[in-house]
């Protein structure tokens, strides 16, 4: 389904996903790697965080999992209405539980502290269809999820 304009009431997502605006460090879509040069699709957004920085629900939901996931660490997955969920991964802490009820600007982790790089939150948006859980572009329902450029980009990565 398209994403729902922010401004609508029909958008189960109104709260940024940390307690303030960062730099998205990685954009949702496809992009070259840096390090292999290979096109890659990015199911998701990187954010920077501070470490020990809350992780906060951006809507009203179900907490469908709570737990460790190989690829995305330690994951929180919250299903709202009009089936869309929303993941929050690489925490360092989960202080909520599958089945738990949560409203927009409740805490559900802390931003971990990575030994190789600095601290961020991966985030993405999944719609429900037919063929399973679809990302979507996270800025499509927060509009202040906004890429930097790819100058500023490296910069803040250190390439």
């Amino acid at each position: 389904p398209d994403p729902p304009n922010t401004t609508s009431t029909t958008n189960p997502l109104s709260r940024y996903p940390l307690p303030s605006i960062a730099e998205v460090l990685t954009s949702y879509g496809w992009q070259i790697d840096p390090n292999t040069e290979q096109y890659v699709f990015q199911s998701g957004v990187t954010l920077q965080a501070e470490a020990g920085a809350d992780v906060l629900a951006t809507g009203a939901g179900t907490v469908a999992f709570a737990g460790q996931q190989e690829t995305y660490g330690n994951l929180v997955v919250i299903n709202h209405e009009q089936g869309i969920q929303t993941r929050y991964a690489q925490l360092g802490s989960i202080l909520v539980q599958a089945g738990q009820q949560v409203n927009a600007g409740d805490r559900l982790g802390t931003v971990s502290t990575p030994a190789s790089s600095s601290p961020f939150l991966w985030f993405e948006v999944r719609s429900n269809s037919s063929l399973g859980w679809i990302a979507q572009d996270p800025g499509a329902y927060i509009p202040d999820i906004r890429a930097v450029d790819p100058v500023r980009r490296r910069e803040v990565r250190g390439d």
